[in-house]
């Protein structure tokens, strides 16, 4: 850690921060952390250390010393925040392992197994019926959640919680209450042209709605996606979708079972 940027990129992720959610405790705009070649203006500095009190200043600007104030060492033990939502298994040592763009924090366990901690927004994924009659306010983030993956990756990664029963057919393979999954958001600028057997569930975003369907078929030429559920009960019936009308897409990428104690 040879720069103040460095070094203060560690202390965020040692703190269970994300970059974002650090900028704005500092005041300072988004990509201020990314784009810093040099040490924090005065006025900067002080904010930084006014709302991070227990950062050691000497340290940041210098290397010298412990990263907090009246710390012995830099041991990283017992500072990813566990699952905001149900209990989980603490990771008393890891190593911080880079994060995307988005805010994807990764890290890896003592034994190499890699993980990524995410956004959990405010909004639950519902196997329901769709509602056009309104719009959402903007997802907000509740926290963070850890997943087991295999690889980094780009993207906006987030998670959300499942609420409902449409997506239940009665078997552990597929979705139901109080799961949680991990989803990566798909580009508007694929959306034509997306597959959709190239994953099995897909987070709708549209009108007052966030639905989590299986896709089961898309006509460019009218511009609908055919949404589909897995509980056979006849209220659940495949409904379309304009594509004009949806704000995001999400594909699921990880399923947390709701009785699944861990990360």
């Amino acid at each position: 850690m040879d720069t103040v940027k460095d070094r203060l990129v560690y202390f965020i992720h040692e703190a269970g921060l994300s970059v974002r959610e650090f900028e704005r405790t500092i005041g300072v705009s988004n990509g201020y952390i990314k784009a810093l070649r040099k040490s924090p203006t005065t006025g900067k500095m002080r904010s930084i250390i006014d709302n991070y009190p227990q950062l050691n200043r000497e340290w940041l600007e210098t290397g010298t010393g412990p990263m907090l104030v009246g710390g012995t060492g830099q041991k990283k033990e017992n500072l990813i925040p566990p699952s905001n939502a149900i209990p989980s298994i603490e990771i008393t040592e890891y190593e911080y392992a880079g994060e995307n763009k988005n805010g994807g924090i990764f890290f890896r366990d003592q034994t190499g197994k890699l993980y990524i901690s995410v956004p959990h927004v405010s909004f639950s994924a519902r196997g329901e019926y769709p509602n056009f009659s309104e719009d959402l306010e903007p997802m907000e983030d509740q926290g963070r959640e850890i997943y087991a993956v295999d690889r980094k990756a780009s993207g906006r990664y987030i998670s959300f919680d499942v609420r409902g029963d449409s997506m239940d057919n009665g078997s552990r393979k597929s979705l139901q209450d109080g799961d949680k999954i991990l989803v990566r958001e798909l580009e508007r600028d694929n959306w034509r042209t997306l597959r959709t057997g190239d994953h099995r569930f897909w987070v709708i975003v549209f009108g007052a709605s966030v639905l989590v369907k299986e896709i089961s078929g898309m006509d460019s030429s009218k511009g609908v996606l055919t949404c589909h559920s897995l509980n056979p009960s006849p209220e659940y019936n495949d409904f379309q979708v304009p594509m004009d009308s949806v704000r995001h897409l999400f594909y699921v990428i990880k399923v947390k079972p709701k009785e699944f104690d861990g990360i």
